[in-house]
Formats: C-alpha cells, structure tokens, sequence
C-alpha cells in the first residue's frame, strides 16, 4: 500500500464529517462553527450549491449546503465536502454522460451530472457570492495560506476532484502556496483518461481511500478512469453488515483507516457491525 499519513486523512474525513452534520437546508450554527474550532480550524464560509436530481429526488436547482470553507492557525486553508444520500439513486438513474471539463476545456471529459454541480458551487448566502476558487483566492492574497486540501467523500469526492484540479491550476508556486493535496473518501471516477492525465499532471498529491466491496467507486465504468493515488482498504471478514450503505458510509472509512494507522479508538455504526466486528464497543 502506497504510503499516506492516516492520521492526516482521518483529521479530514472527520471535518467532512462536520459537514454532513449540517443540515443541507440549513446554515453553519455555533455547534458546527464550535466543531470546526476543536478540530483546529477558523470557519470562513458554508459551501453551497444544486441539489444532487434523481428520479426519486429531481430537485436539482434546489440550494444545500456542500460542506464549508476554513483555514488553520498554520496557515493550511481546507475545503470540506459532503456526499449525499441520494448517490444510489444517482448510480440507478444516470446516463453517465461525458462533457468537456469545466476547469480545462481541453483537458477531457466528465460526467455531467457531477460537472453541473460542481459549477453551481459558491461560497455564502449572498447574491454575490464567490466561487470556491475566488473564495480561496480572497484569502490568498489576504496572505498567510501555505498549503489548500480539498476533502471529500462519496459524491463529495467527486466535487472535490474538480475543484482539486482548479487549486492545481489556479495556485502554482509563483502563488505562494507551497503545498496542495487531495483527499477522496468512496469517490465515484470523475473523468475520461486524458481528464485523469490532466489532473495527474497538475495534483500529483491526491489520496483517493476506497474500501474494497464499496460499489460506489467502481462506478461509471465504461471510459471513466480515476484520478490519483488509490488506496484501498479491506474490511475484516464478516466485520461489516453486507449492505452498500454499510460499505460506503463515511463512519465505516474512519473505522478502517483508524485500523489501518494501527488504531483502535474509532467505532463503525451498531447497525453496521458485522458478526465478527473487532472495533471499540
């Protein structure tokens, strides 16, 4: 297995965790903000954009909450984006359509579905809100930023691949930002081959964590390749109950990579433990 710090990709799937305490429909309240704060994180701004449609839930154009914007005493500035329930219904439903990469027009294709979203991202409320990457640029120039991560999990993952790739574009070193990395959680494969050469060129530092039997990841198949550095996790027989939420559930990934840093302090959900679950009770 490819070398990554866990510990570092635990600190950032558990801010993504953050996020999907938020209610979609809802604002950052002081109980979030408050979270955010102990994990060693200044709030900035929510992140919001387009309901994820599905045939079950067409109500794309509806505004939620994506996860949130912030940035540490040390100057790392942290993008964290949650997935959605609806990613089922997505992988049931979708043409899986491929439509030129909205950072890099020439730089492959991507599903549409995840494209569209992705380019309804803003920063805040406000009817002037900024996109993710103005957002960034704002506290750029504002000085001080010395690295950007970008986190996501399920579709979530998949947004922040996109917006991976305009970090890598945006803030090369003549920005002044030294350090730029990725962190996918079950993320989806996002783009065709030259998009995943593209965006390999630009982010060479993206961790994409997948565990083995979680379906989501394998998904779209046809011309679709994933971006990145995989790391793959393998549950203990018989540790997991066999569905596809268990499998690709955010709690399942932080018990795995708890276990795979040497860890045994992180529990998976009661109704996902299997007959043999070896975790904290």
């Amino acid at each position: 297995m490819a070398i990554v710090d866990w510990s570092a990709a635990i600190g950032y799937a558990q801010l993504v965790n953050i996020a999907y305490s938020v209610d979609p429909h809802g604002s950052y309240d002081a109980g979030a903000i408050g979270n955010i704060g102990k994990a060693g994180y200044q709030f900035i701004d929510a992140i919001y954009g387009s309901d994820l449609a599905t045939d079950v839930d067409p109500h794309l154009g509806d505004t939620v909450t994506y996860g949130f914007l912030a940035r540490s005493d040390a100057g790392e500035l942290v993008a964290a984006i949650r997935g959605t329930e609806g990613i089922f219904e997505w992988i049931h439903d979708a043409a899986f359509l491929l439509v030129p990469d909205p950072i890099d027009a020439g730089g492959g294709l991507t599903e549409d579905g995840f494209k569209t979203i992705y380019e309804s991202l803003r920063v805040g409320r406000a009817d002037d809100a900024q996109t993710p990457i103005q957002a960034m640029e704002a506290q750029v120039q504002a000085g001080g930023v010395a690295s950007i991560v970008v986190a996501g999990h399920s579709l979530g993952a998949a947004l922040a691949t996109l917006l991976g790739l305009a970090v890598g574009m945006a803030f090369g070193q003549k920005s002044g930002v030294k350090d730029r990395a990725v962190y996918t959680f079950a993320s989806p494969r996002v783009g065709n081959s030259l998009f995943r050469y593209t965006y390999d060129a630009v982010m060479p530092q993206t961790y994409r964590i997948h565990n083995r039997p979680d379906i989501v990841p394998k998904l779209p198949m046809l011309l679709y390749r994933h971006v990145g550095m995989g790391l793959e996790l393998n549950p203990p027989f018989l540790s997991l109950e066999w569905t596809l939420i268990c499998w690709h559930s955010l709690d399942t990934y932080l018990w795995l990579m708890d276990r795979a840093s040497g860890g045994n302090t992180l529990a998976v959900d009661r109704d996902c433990r299997g007959l043999r679950y070896p975790g904290p009770q």
